[in-house]
């Protein structure tokens, strides 16, 4: 076994983002319908696979407006006064955008995984983006959703990749 480390370049719809804080970290929840029955009483027999969400947190602490408005205000018109149309659809208006991490090569992590490419990704719901107007470092938190692709004939769910 071996320690793994290393940095990665991060890009939000082929846009490189900045550095982030603390590096990347995914999250995922699966869904079940437990199968219970009187000869167990509550314990579960079985379960029924209902699907899986997808999520992640980063911190950005190097970044540039003009490259991380469709990241901040998906839904407006590039700034944090407006809110665009409501009644908008994430993937069918094509809003969620392919969020991708490279290594960067020398470390261990170069190789573990090199990419990781997220093909439907926007920002989470509920999730407030903090805009800091101070002389200070100006870190940025943020939530993404990422959406799978799903096959034409539903048997198949994708998140992304990771070559």
């Amino acid at each position: 076994m071996s320690f793994i480390a290393g940095h990665y370049v991060c890009l939000h719809n082929t846009v490189t983002i900045g550095q982030l804080k603390d590096g990347w970290t995914g999250h995922t929840v699966t869904y079940k319908e437990l199968i219970q029955g009187d000869n167990l009483a509550r314990g579960a027999q079985d379960a029924v696979f209902q699907g899986i969400d997808m999520t992640s947190d980063f911190t950005l602490m190097e970044w540039d407006l003009a490259q991380c408005k469709l990241l901040f205000w998906p839904y407006g018109s590039g700034t944090w006064l407006t809110c665009g149309v409501v009644g908008r659809l994430d993937v069918q208006q094509s809003l969620a955008k392919a969020f991708k991490l490279t290594a960067v090569a020398g470390p261990p992590a170069a190789a573990n995984p090199a990419t990781l490419t997220m093909d439907l990704s926007i920002l989470h719901e509920d999730f407030p983006v903090d805009h800091i107007f101070a002389p200070k470092h100006r870190l940025v938190p943020i939530r993404l959703r990422h959406y799978p692709t799903i096959s034409s004939n539903g048997t198949s769910v994708v998140y992304g990749t990771a070559t």
